[in-house]
């Protein structure tokens, strides 16, 4: 994607670095608070536009609210994620 600035210069601008810079709303606190390991987790997938070199389009972050450990998984189609 390219921008005209002042005095007609192009600037390119990566729709990548222009996706990965933006702003997300941030996450509500929880006010529940647990007290073993997994009693509540947390999950974040997400699709990339490009697949990996690997052949990898979709990550899953999981997120222990106890013990704070957390894990990143990666997968070709999302229904392996839960497999």
């Amino acid at each position: 994607m390219f921008h005209l600035l002042q005095g007609g210069e192009k600037h390119f601008e990566c729709i990548s670095c222009t996706t990965v810079k933006a702003r997300r709303s941030g996450i509500l606190e929880s006010t529940r608070r647990t007290t073993r390991p997994l009693e509540l987790v947390h999950l974040d997938i997400s699709e990339k536009v490009e697949e990996s070199f690997h052949g990898y389009r979709h990550t899953a972050a999981f997120l222990d609210n106890f013990t704070a450990k957390s894990d990143v998984i990666f997968a070709k189609n999302r229904s392996e994620i839960f497999d």
